[in-house]
């Protein structure tokens, strides 16, 4: 995701003098960037609704981007809120679970 100062943001890599480098393995499934701070409360039903399963109206207020790995396709991490910020995949697969 690319900010209006023009800054970019890696999920599971690091920038090394510009390049990106890989920590390693990483399995991801979802990731979400919020405009603004969630409450406690917030982060509770997110972790209820991702992990456990529950029913609870998701947290959408103030969602500036969600990706979510389901939807990939070949190196395309598509974003769900603006395809501007569709993601790329780099020294990775993926694997149905």
């Amino acid at each position: 995701m690319t900010s209006q100062s023009g800054h970019r943001t890696g999920i599971g890599a690091w920038q090394n003098s510009g390049a990106w480098a890989n920590p390693g393995r990483m399995a991801f499934m979802s990731a979400r960037v919020y405009s603004a701070a969630l409450s406690v409360a917030d982060c509770q039903t997110r972790f209820e609704i991702a992990a456990l399963g529950s029913a609870a109206p998701d947290i959408t207020a103030n969602l500036a981007e969600l990706w979510d790995a389901s939807t990939a396709s070949g190196v395309t991490l598509p974003a769900q809120v603006d395809s501007a910020n569709n993601g790329t995949i780099s020294n990775g697969q993926i694997v149905q679970l």
